[in-house]
């Protein structure tokens, strides 16, 4: 069996096959001539598969020659605090984009948002995330609108291959993938930004509260 460690502490690991199945090994776990202290994470192995007492574990392990690549996972998202930072096994595309959302009654309105658009645009990591707050009135009306703000990018786990050619493809594609990322991130950042001026303004909050209260009227004279 192959695979590639994904997490790795003094004593123990885990190691993640080809087909997204992990199997938990010890520093007992290591062939003859292989040592425990030669892994590190993202390292290439053959192993051994045997039932162990908590589901399935890793045996035989032979650390193998192999050419380094980065995955990148398409379904996850990092939302990262300022002051955060990705896990160590991370590596983080140059390519990011300022975003922040419309302004929202509801904070968590204002967060799904960008979250939603950030996947869309193929980001999978928000960084220096924060909730912004604002004062509109309109009139002698006050109220306070959330915006969602962050910088969307996209992050890689390094891996390695036995394949010069897997791992060549897969860096290439990654590239391809990240260079749409930003053409569609720059577009949507654009978008929301118009929205927002125009919020800004005025002008939308302003047909907002009119047509709630053309609504809210209506159901009075109805009820």
């Amino acid at each position: 069996m192959n695979g590639n460690v994904i997490s790795i502490t003094p004593s123990y690991g885990f190691i993640r096959d080809s087909e997204g199945i992990s199997y938990h090994f010890s520093k007992k776990s290591m062939a003859a001539g292989y040592f425990f202290g030669d892994l590190q994470i993202g390292s290439a192995v053959e192993f051994d598969v045997a039932a162990g007492p908590k589901g399935m574990k890793a045996n035989n392990i032979c650390v193998v020659t192999a050419f380094t690549a980065y995955e990148i996972n398409r379904d996850d998202l990092f939302i990262l605090r300022a002051g955060q930072s990705l896990p160590q096994d991370k590596i983080f595309y140059p390519q990011i984009q300022v975003m922040q959302s419309q302004w929202y009654r509801s904070p968590g309105d204002a967060k799904e948002e960008l979250i939603g658009i950030a996947k869309t645009c193929g980001a999978n990591v928000l960084t220096n995330t924060q909730m912004l707050k604002r004062t509109f009135s309109e009139g002698n009306y006050k109220y306070t609108m959330h915006s969602f703000y962050g910088e969307a990018g996209v992050y890689a786990r390094k891996i390695q291959l036995l394949s010069e050619t897997d791992a060549e493809k897969l860096n290439s594609d990654n590239h391809t993938y990240v260079d749409d990322f930003k053409v569609s991130a720059v577009e949507m950042a654009k978008w929301l930004d118009k929205q927002r001026r125009g919020q800004e303004s005025g002008g939308l909050l302003f047909i907002f509260i009119v047509f709630a209260i053309i609504i809210t009227a209506g159901m009075t004279f109805l009820g």
